[in-house]
């Protein structure tokens, strides 16, 4: 997995703007290289969980369509703990052909992990940035 180091940066901005809540958004770009970010809101106004508006979700994959990108991952950030997925990311997650970012902002530089659903559940995944 490629991802463009300006995608990385707009993910700890979101991240950061939107603490204390858990922000999310979506990632887009062609074949394997992540060159698109499209931030999202969380419906659930929460630290510890995210909801993208269904409304926000239409106009996302209505985009994709227009500008032949493929969704290649969703992102949220964990404002106070690791990036390691939880129970309920697992539980509530329903596209398990794109990458899962994490984006913790638990210590003073945050941190950003990639993961693949494989087998029923997460599994690390390295990337790389250009």
């Amino acid at each position: 997995m490629l991802i463009y180091e300006v995608i990385i940066e707009q993910m700890i901005e979101h991240a950061s703007r939107a603490q204390p809540i858990e922000c999310c958004g979506f990632l887009y770009g062609s074949g394997q290289v992540i060159d698109g970010i499209q931030p999202a809101s969380n419906q659930k106004e929460s630290s510890s969980e995210f909801l993208v508006p269904p409304e926000e979700l239409f106009t996302f994959f209505k985009r994709l369509r227009q500008t032949g990108k493929n969704h290649l991952g969703i992102y949220h950030s964990h404002p106070y703990t690791d990036p390691l997925p939880s129970q309920r990311d697992e539980a509530e997650f329903y596209y398990p052909h794109v990458s899962y970012w994490i984006v913790s902002l638990k210590s003073i530089r945050p941190e950003i992990r990639c993961f693949r659903w494989s087998q029923g559940s997460f599994r690390a995944e390295s990337f790389s940035t250009i």
